[in-house]
């Protein structure tokens, strides 16, 4: 009988009901999602998202003074709204920047609270919410 490999189809249902719980709760999972560059996460999502707002800010810009009033008053209004956008963006990279900072503080703080006589636990929990939080906001 040739050997053939088992794949996550093949598991049980508790298996994969179990494995699928672990990767919600397990913080590793949750900076994976943040800060993977192998995948399109969500930073590089956001940061794509800038970029792309401030060109059309510059193709605005370099337009506006060619317009005649009505016009003129329209690209600024739009870039009034660009503005908007750009910061609610940079404040979302930042909240997410900050989720990924509280997760590496947790999986360090989980490592070292297995070396240390001192229960860590809830300390674990209100980094971890507080990483679920910002990146909520984010």
């Amino acid at each position: 009988m040739r050997f053939q490999a088992k794949t996550f189809e093949h598991r049980s249902h508790a298996a994969r009901n179990s494995y699928r719980s672990y990767c919600t709760c397990n913080p590793t999972c949750y900076r994976a999602g943040v800060l993977d560059f192998r995948r399109r996460d969500v930073a590089q999502r956001l940061t794509n998202r800038l970029g792309r707002i401030v060109d059309r800010a510059r193709v605005v810009e370099a337009k506006i003074d060619f317009r005649d009033e009505a016009q003129s008053a329209k690209a600024s209004e739009e870039l009034i709204r660009l503005s908007t956008r750009a910061r609610l963006v940079n404040f979302a990279i930042s909240f997410c920047t900050i989720s990924a900072l509280l997760i590496c503080i947790t999986i360090a703080t989980l490592f070292t609270g297995t070396f240390l006589p001192v229960n860590l636990s809830k300390l674990i929990t209100v980094l971890f919410i507080a990483a679920m939080f910002s990146l909520f906001l984010a």
